[in-house]
């Protein structure tokens, strides 16, 4: 079975007549998946402060 194949309840709501829907994945956003994308984006961000830093 190859994963774009994948029949599941979750996902079904999400499918549009040529495959699964962009539109509907980017609204279909969930409050705690907001909070972890948050908190992997302040975390990103140190590494990169860092590096410019050392740069100079």
């Amino acid at each position: 079975m190859r994963f774009w194949d994948l029949r599941a309840p979750w996902l079904e709501p999400l499918r549009g007549p040529n495959g699964l829907d962009l539109s509907r994945l980017k609204k279909d956003i969930q409050p705690w998946q907001e909070r972890r994308s948050a908190e992997y984006m302040t975390h990103a961000l140190f590494p990169i402060s860092v590096s410019i830093s050392l740069q100079d």
